[in-house]
Order: structure tokens, then sequence, then C-alpha cells
């Protein structure tokens, strides 16, 4: 069938029961309404969507347009982007309405959202946006009833706190950009792929912070403040599927034995640019043990390693040296380096 014919039939089923699948545009007003076909790359649950857009709304006029105006379709998709004059969203904001995504960007005075604002969502909220804000706080406590929930996204704002999350749907979390330095441990998120702490003054994870994270594939928390010391059992992951650990630009000078553990053999691990001058066999050898068998890579480019016999239990074992990425200070390759020398020097 034609998609016109889709559309037009879509579009007759609504005027059948009375009710278009957006209002008139002057109830609605500053907020706005749009429908059609969803194109190839867009994941929606329907053929045509509705999408509303409030860029230029303030909290009281999305309310009047969520409370005060019929709504037909459950299908939609609300929208704001870089509005000044948003700075709440309370409890009941959009009334009996529902929405498969929430994407909010640079709304850069918001600094609430209350969590019941979500509530009519529950059964039907896949993509939560709340990014470029003011939010000193996130809507936590909303997510174990988001039964629908795949991926979460409030980068860019003023969140001080990351509490222990409960969500059993949520696949991709990111944080990047904020002012988190206190995070809990206890965390219940089973289905969690994607965590995104970067750029954060986050200082030290607890011991028990990656229990919960069963399914987890990457894990980042690129320029943290992780350094000087990332001490023994720092992170223990327990992922089969991990894949990347992205701690480039912490600090780090000393890796304890013990300090990052449950690397799968096709882990990545990225230690660019942090300050590590020795490749100690105590402190790296379990994690090499982990990587070797695999594709797996210790990545240590822009670090000051000075290549001296410290460096032997490398050089001098193939499967080790193919999964350690860097270079000494001097420039010169891991790889470059001639086992022949370190064995003349140990012995």
């Amino acid at each position: 069938m034609r998609p016109w014919i889709l559309l037009f039939s879509w579009l007759w089923g609504w005027a059948a029961l009375g009710l278009p699948p957006c209002p008139k545009p002057d109830l609605i007003a500053p907020c706005t309404c749009e429908f059609g076909e969803a194109g190839p790359d867009f994941d929606a649950p329907t053929d045509s969507p509705v999408f509303v857009d409030c860029s230029a709304a303030t909290a009281s006029e999305i309310f009047s347009a969520f409370n005060d105006v019929a709504w037909a379709s459950d299908q939609k998709y609300f929208d704001i982007w870089w509005n000044d004059a948003l700075t709440d969203l309370p409890s009941g904001v959009f009334g009996d309405v529902s929405f498969h995504a929430i994407q909010i960007h640079g709304a850069r005075n918001l600094e609430r959202m209350d969590p019941d604002a979500l509530e009519r969502s529950g059964d039907r909220l896949r993509d939560l946006t709340v990014a470029f804000c003011r939010l000193g706080d996130f809507p936590w406590e909303a997510l174990p009833r988001l039964g629908e929930l795949r991926s979460v996204d409030a980068s860019d704002n003023a969140i001080a706190r990351l509490p222990a999350i409960e969500s059993p749907t949520l696949q991709s979390l990111y944080l990047q950009q904020n002012d988190i330095s206190d995070v809990r441990a206890g965390w219940a998120t089973p289905e969690l792929k994607v965590l995104d702490l970067d750029n954060n003054p986050i200082s030290s994870l607890p011991p028990e912070f990656l229990e919960g994270l069963g399914s987890l594939e990457s894990f980042s928390c690129w320029g943290c403040r992780l350094g000087p010391t990332l001490p023994s059992g720092s992170m223990a992951f327990r992922s089969p599927a991990l894949k990347v650990v992205e701690l480039y630009g912490n600090g780090i000078e000393i890796v304890e034995p013990g300090a990052i553990t449950g690397l799968t053999a096709d882990t990545r691990v990225n230690l660019h640019y942090n300050r590590i001058s020795s490749l100690r066999e105590e402190s790296l050898r379990g994690m090499l043990e982990a990587l070797s068998p695999g594709t797996g890579q210790l990545d240590v480019y822009g670090n000051p390693v000075e290549c001296g016999c410290s460096m032997a239990w490398i050089v001098l074992d193939p499967e080790f040296l193919k999964s350690v990425k860097g270079e000494c200070k001097d420039g010169t390759a891991f790889q470059e380096l001639d086992p022949g020398s370190f064995r003349d020097r140990l012995s």
C-alpha cells in the first residue's frame, strides 16, 4: 500500500472518532504539533508519530497545552530545544498525555524536573533526554516506574550526586559534564550496557559500585579525577560482555595490584594521557593475563613510560607485548623494543 494511502487511512480513523492527531494550533501555542510518517532511521513503534515541540513555551504554557486541551494519539514525542524561559517541570505538567520519547536540549535555566511529571509515560517512555540544562538533581526515583525505558541522557547539567540507580530495562546512561563527586553503590540495572561519566570530579568509586552491572559493555570516566593512585578494588567488573573501559586523562600515576579486575579477553582498557611512568608487573600482570588470550588491549599512549628493566616481563612475552599499546618516553613504540637487549640485561 502506498504511504499516502496509509496516512489517509490513519487520519480518517482519527476523524471518525472526532479526534484529530494534533489539536488546533491556537489552543496549544506557543507549543506546536506535527504528525507524519517516521523516516527509515527513526525508532518509532508507529508509522505516523506525533511530534510536540515546546521550545518557545514556559512551564505554565506547557501545563496549559496538555491539561486544558484534548489530545488523541498516544504515539507522541516531546521536544524542547534551546529554551531559556523554562525553569521547572512540575508534577502534572503533561496532564494525561504520555510520550515515547522526551528530549530537552539546552533549557539552560531548567533547574528542576518533578519525578511525577513522567508518571503518565510509565508504560511507554523509551528515551529520556534532559541535557545542557541546569538540573541540580535528576528524577531518579521515577526510573523504576518507567517499564519501557532504554536510554537516559542527563549530560551537561549540574548534578552533584549519583545515587544507587534502579531500572530493570535501562540500557544506556549518559552523565558526562556534570558536577558528580558523590557516587553510591547498590545499583539494580541488570540491562545497563553503556555508562558514561566523563568529565565529572569523581575521585573514587565505592568498591561494590559495579556489582549490579552484569551486562555492562562500555564504562567511561574520561577526564575524571581518579588519580594519582588507583587503589586495589577500585573497579571490579562483573560483566562477561565488557568491551571498553575508558580512563583517559585521570592523572593516574600508580595502578595498584587488583585495581581493575573482571576484564574479558576482548576488553580495551584506555589509560591514555595519564602519568604512568612504570608498567609494574605486580600491578598489570593480572590485567594482561585476562586480555592476551583475545583481542583485548591495554592502551597507555601518552604516558611518560620509562622502558628500563621493569618492562622486561612484557617485552619477553609475545602474548603480553601484543596486548599493550604505547611508547616509551623517548618515543620508541613498545613493539620496536629489542627482546635480546632485555635478555642481556637480565642475564
